[in-house]
């Protein structure tokens, strides 16, 4: 798992609609209307990606298992009623833990 980390408008959702357009992977957003948002950029940007959802659609269609692109994963966990404090994650790949 890979974390892009950045200030608003600094091309966060940009790299997700990218990284969509090249591995066919779908994008999770936190409503409807962001996902029409993302839908737009990629639109605007000559990019082909597979149909943005939103985490509700994800969870009351009883999505399908597979691999995701979240963008903002806060909001989409607030969406779900959990209201993080503080998210562990762990990709394999190094045993020290950080803090961002």
């Amino acid at each position: 798992m890979r974390i892009i980390a950045g200030p608003r408008c600094s091309g966060k959702t940009t790299a997700l609609i990218q990284e969509s357009a090249e591995t066919g992977v779908p994008i999770i957003a936190p409503s409807m209307a962001m996902a029409n948002y993302i839908k737009m950029i990629a639109k605007e940007q000559g990019m082909d990606i597979p149909e943005p959802m939103s985490i509700n659609k994800i969870v009351n269609k009883g999505g399908r298992p597979g691999e995701y692109l979240i963008d903002e994963v806060e909001m989409c966990l607030r969406q779900l009623g959990i209201n993080p404090i503080a998210v562990t994650m762990w990709d394999g790949s190094d045993a020290k833990a950080r803090e961002w």
